[in-house]
């Protein structure tokens, strides 16, 4: 199909684009966009990081078929780039189709391909120009400096690049949007100058719009309708009107598909992220109240999940911040709208920030960390309290940062001071509850890990001994003397709870008392799972004081005796349940070297088709009922599946985990309730649903 009479010439090239090519090699050109230039590595990358999933899931071929399409210019090399004249137009559909979001996460991808591979080591202004693309992206003021710098020592004759270099840096740096200019304002723009316009000037903004409803992502039947207002003119801005919706109109379902198919698991990452957080606002405040944990028992591990639904996509994606109102998207604004503006917003989350962390202590000002039953502190109420107490600290900080009233200032430093308190604890509380379980090779569970893995099991656990002298402070410092007698094996991980004789941890943190373990010393597979994916979580070290990050680096270590344990013997004797038990293995170990196994062995797990996690646990107990662990697997299997598909390049594997992804994405979204108005809700338990936000905000 022909673009209209006198369309500019990108609106021509995009028309020849969607009547030649799938629609996939269209998404992929957005994304391969965001870079100065493209070499096939660099593509395949893009593709497999960001476009495997439904609705927007990519094949391999899209990639050839992009680097031999109009839209792309071959440089020579190896070297690729997108169309300048399509550049600016496939930014702006990569936001719009993706969220604003993703060129931020691409130009990441873009600079750690410039730093840690060889593609353009060799060409000082490509690699400079590749970073400084990046830059622009992330951090639009640092590279304006960052040329302002280039401009003064180019000028003074001092600069090792030349002067071409900067003016083709500087397009490239233009074609991205400013950040504070909203998606739709070229739109608002162009039926503003045709409403109030004369002559030329309107018939421009008709070609403009015909051009804007080409781009991905836009709203096309708004433009279509704008222009149908003026079809019947007798004029050639009516004509043109004519020929631009003839265009349109012919492209049809083309233009129209732009988020995917209505259903949910065609809906994007980011809409199923901010659909929960709609269905979260609204269950948890109503009639200006708080709700704490709605629909369930409330408990310390449950309400930190309430409020982490809120704060973790907060904190990991720019446009989502909450601390800082003056940034948050209007999308953000939206799906929050419950709990009010974006400022009135930040100021309930600091409240209820605070009465969660006054709310678990005991009357010693103990920080508390039990679950539904009983009293017992839990390892599950540790890991989700040291990564609510980080995003609560990073919150505070920045929205500290907006104030300038004294009272909430004052808020805001007791928020900060009790959530270091409880991180200190949450930090004990996982040392605490680590543990080193010796056996002799003759007992019950010797003689099983001897048949399994044969007599020179011994030998082999034997070799990392040496590591466990290290562990000095808190639970599991067994001495390597015993763990190097020929007739002693072990197993090493985290308890359900502080185990039992655990000493206490000296610490200038405020913990409060640290109450007397009772948690056996047998490590608990789930438990453990959950307390290194909270190891894993706590990278904002500059969020942490000296005595937390000292605990942090035993916590670290612990971790990795654990992984190289796992690795070892791969399963746990006498599970109660070893699907799930097979699941934690694989996530406590991550196999990087072995994907084609990691696939195999999840496959086997997304068969087995049960993911209700139920099991007693064991120890110095005197509750009851019984202590139980109950959790859904299937988004830390989501999690793990897209773990691996970012290790991989295998065309076979990419397709046997998109498969899969897809299978356990769509079981994970049909837990859902659905809310009287046909809008999804939450699921049963603030477990999964704080478990699915984590995975929509990885995928984002």
């Amino acid at each position: 199909m022909r673009a209209w009479r006198g369309s500019p010439p990108a609106a021509r090239r995009l028309v020849a684009a969607y009547g030649s090519l799938p629609r996939e090699v269209i998404d992929l050109a957005c994304h391969a966009a965001v870079p100065v230039a493209v070499d096939v590595g660099l593509l395949h990358l893009i593709r497999v990081n960001f476009l495997l999933d439904p609705p927007a899931a990519v094949p391999f071929e899209a990639e050839a078929d992009l680097l031999l399409s109009p839209l792309v210019r071959e440089l020579g090399d190896g070297l690729y780039d997108i169309d300048p004249t399509l550049r600016p137009l496939l930014l702006t559909g990569l936001s719009r189709r993706f969220g604003p979001a993703r060129p931020q996460q691409v130009a990441a991808l873009l600079e750690q391909y410039t730093v840690r591979a060889s593609a353009w080591q060799d060409r000082p202004e490509l690699l400079h120009a590749q970073r400084l693309t990046a830059v622009a992206v992330i951090d639009p003021p640092q590279a304006a400096r960052w040329l302002a710098r280039a401009e003064a020592s180019i000028a003074a004759g001092t600069a090792l690049l030349a002067r071409e270099w900067l003016v083709a840096v500087r397009r490239s740096v233009g074609d991205h949007a400013p950040a504070d200019r909203a998606a739709d304002d070229d739109v608002h723009d162009a039926l503003d100058a045709l409403r109030s316009g004369a002559g030329d000037a309107r018939t421009a903004a008709v070609h403009r719009l015909g051009e804007l409803a080409l781009i991905p992502g836009a709203d096309v039947e708004a433009i279509a309708g704008a222009l149908a207002e003026h079809v019947g003119e007798d004029s050639p801005t009516g004509g043109t009107a004519r020929a631009v919706l003839d265009t349109i109109t012919g492209l049809g379902a083309v233009l129209g598909v732009t988020d995917g198919p209505s259903s949910e698991l065609g809906r994007t990452a980011r809409q199923h992220l901010l659909g929960t957080w709609r269905a979260v606002a609204e269950a948890s405040f109503r009639d200006g109240t708080w709700r704490w944990s709605p629909g369930e028992e409330r408990s310390s591990i449950s309400d930190a999940q309430q409020l982490l639904c809120l704060l973790l996509p907060a904190e990991e994606i720019p446009d989502l911040a909450l601390g800082r109102p003056s940034a948050t998207s209007s999308e953000a604004e939206d799906a929050l709208v419950a709990l009010g503006d974006s400022v009135e917003t930040a100021k309930l989350l600091m409240r209820v920030l605070r009465d969660y962390l006054l709310a678990y202590r005991s009357e010693d000002d103990t920080p508390l960390f039990t679950g539904r039953q009983g009293t017992l502190d839990l390892s599950e109420a540790f890991a989700i309290s040291a990564r609510l107490a980080v995003a609560a600290i990073g919150f505070v900080r920045v929205f500290y940062g907006q104030l300038t009233r004294p009272d909430l200032k004052m808020e805001c430093e007791q928020v900060e001071r009790l959530a270091a308190d409880r991180l200190s604890a949450a930090l004990v509380g996982l040392l605490r509850s680590f543990t080193v379980h010796t056996f002799t090779i003759d007992s019950e569970p010797g003689h099983r890990m001897r048949q399994r893995h044969g007599p020179e099991i011994v030998r082999v656990l034997q070799r990392g001994v040496e590591r466990f002298d290290e562990l000095t402070i808190g639970s599991g410092n067994t001495s390597g003397d015993d763990l190097r007698r020929p007739d002693m094996l072990y197993s090493c991980g985290w308890s359900w709870g502080v185990v039992r004789d655990a000493p206490p941890i000296e610490t200038n943190g405020y913990v409060g008392g640290q109450r007397q373990g009772r948690a056996t010393l047998w490590p608990d597979l789930w438990c453990t799972m959950l307390a290194m994916t909270t190891i894993e979580a706590l990278t904002s070290e500059r969020l942490l004081d000296d005595e937390q990050l000292r605990m942090l680096r035993s916590l670290r270590l612990r971790y990795e005796l654990t992984a190289t344990y796992w690795t070892t013997v791969g399963t746990r004797d006498g599970a109660v349940d070893p699907e799930h038990d097979r699941l934690a293995v694989i996530a406590i170990t991550k196999r990087d070297g072995d994907v084609g196994l990691g696939i195999a062995a999840l496959r086997e797990v997304t068969e087995q088709g049960d993911r209700a996690v139920s099991y007693t646990v064991e120890g110095e107990l005197d509750e009851d009922p019984p202590l139980w662990v109950t959790a859904d697997s299937t988004p830390r299997l989501l999690l793990e599946l897209d773990r691996l598909a970012g290790l991989t390049t295998d065309r076979h594997q990419l397709d046997l985990l998109a498969g899969l992804r897809a299978a356990v994405l769509a079981e994970l979204l049909r837990g859902r309730r659905a809310e009287p108005d046909g809008t999804a809700g939450l699921w049963p338990e603030w477990a999964t649903t704080f478990a699915a936000v984590e995975v929509f905000t990885r995928r984002l």
